[in-house]
């Protein structure tokens, strides 16, 4: 119930219209030029970028899970074929939600982050160590791309 109450208010369109005008970039189309990019015959948006980048990081502990950013959600964009979630999704989209917050920095970004570490803390896990182990990951991948 909980879930569809907050699809409904995230698309209403005086919403979609806020997080745009607060820097929300992830329902754009990614193009290269002016052609939109596919990934296993899916369009996709930042959103879906970002659950890309993330899946190029290491896990990371949140909670009782090691999270990917996308082993969370049986979605085509992100894998071959149908998957058994390992995880709840919700762990996948707080971590995306802590990755655009360091990666793409905008009044939007910061408040759906406080948000985030809101509901993770409401289901006992330490936002802040999530953040760290995040941060660390990130830094990991950077330093292995600059050998």
């Amino acid at each position: 119930m909980v879930k569809v109450w907050l699809a409904n208010c995230i698309n209403h369109a005086k919403t979609v219209n806020l997080k745009h005008r607060l820097g929300s970039i992830s329902l754009i189309p990614i193009k290269i030029g002016k052609r939109g990019v596919k990934v296993r015959n899916v369009w996709i948006h930042y959103h879906d970028l970002y659950h890309l980048e993330v899946a190029q990081l290491d896990r990371i502990q949140m909670g009782n899970h090691w999270v990917s950013g996308v082993n969370g959600i049986n979605g085509r964009v992100f894998h071959d074929a149908p998957i058994v979630e390992e995880y709840d999704s919700f762990l996948d989209e707080a971590r995306i939600a802590i990755h655009e917050s360091l990666t793409r920095p905008s009044a939007f970004s910061q408040l759906k982050l406080l948000c985030w570490m809101g509901l993770l803390l409401i289901q006992g896990i330490n936002p802040l160590a999530v953040t760290i182990r995040h941060m660390k990951s990130l830094k990991k991948k950077q330093a292995e791309l600059w050998l």
